[in-house]
């Protein structure tokens, strides 16, 4: 039987961190998270943990925005556990949790190679509004020395002559 509670323990929120780790799910942009990271961005959102038979299968997350009755809900299954039916089984959960909370609208961001899960949403009444395309540059790598700082440059990858 599927339960959801509100996550309030440090195991609640290590087992968020782990749903995070790339080995359990391919579409996630981020790295492996901490459980500092995920403790303190727990303190603006509300999280659940999703369970079956007491045992931990995923988590959802509301993320108030700051204007409006408004916001971001984050979804995931364990890998183990994707394709099982439990997202579906789930969006009535969800939806009493974001009314309870006071919410009006849901938003969520999906990758737009994520089929099954674009499937998922709008077969629970999500309608796609906008394609986003994310970009990073990294500006400095980790002990890179300022150049400024150190009055030289270095050639990184390169030996010196």
């Amino acid at each position: 039987m599927i339960s959801i509670k509100l996550a309030t323990t440090i195991g609640d929120y290590t087992y968020i961190a782990y749903l995070y780790n790339p080995g359990n799910n391919k579409f996630l942009i981020r790295k492996k998270v901490s459980l500092a990271e995920i403790t303190e961005e727990g303190k603006y959102r509300f999280d659940y943990i999703i369970s079956n038979n007491s045992q931990p299968i995923g988590w959802f997350a509301l993320m108030p925005w700051k204007i409006g009755k408004k916001a971001t809900l984050v979804l995931i299954i364990d890998r183990k556990n994707q394709g099982k039916g439990v997202a579906t089984a789930l969006w009535p959960h969800i939806i009493k949790k974001a009314k309870k909370k006071g919410f009006t609208k849901l938003f969520l961001e999906v990758l737009v190679d994520h089929e099954v899960a674009r499937h998922v949403y709008r077969k629970a009444g999500f309608r796609e509004i906008a394609t986003v395309v994310k970009m990073e540059k990294i500006i400095a790598k980790r002990g890179q020395r300022d150049r400024e700082k150190t009055g030289r440059l270095f050639n990184l990858g390169q030996k010196k002559a």
